[in-house]
């Protein structure tokens, strides 16, 4: 293997560390943020278990939450599209009077 060949195989090595971090970073924040929730609900009662458990739940409903963020925008950029046919369709309606 060249040097090119290996600067671009730790290019991509250093990619994938970098997506791993950033995905250990959100998990560490839901995880975070799971833990205070359940401090702040049920003071000293709680075990890792549940921590786990409700930050499973918050990412899932992140996830969820932004399907159908993206779901929306499919939708709105239809309408737009939609509505500029029609408005076509009625301004050359409108000449042809």
């Amino acid at each position: 293997m060249g040097i090119l060949e290996t600067y671009e195989v730790l290019k991509a090595k250093e990619a994938e560390v970098q997506v791993e971090k950033e995905r250990i970073e959100v998990l560490s924040k839901f995880a975070a943020f799971a833990a205070q929730e359940l401090e702040s609900q049920f003071p000293g009662q709680w075990t890792p278990e549940d921590q786990a458990k409700l930050a499973a739940a918050l990412i899932d409903m992140a996830i969820a939450e932004e399907q159908e963020q993206e779901k929306v925008a499919e939708i709105r950029d239809s309408a737009k599209i939609f509505a500029r046919e029609v408005w076509s369709e009625l301004e050359a309606l409108s000449q042809g009077q």
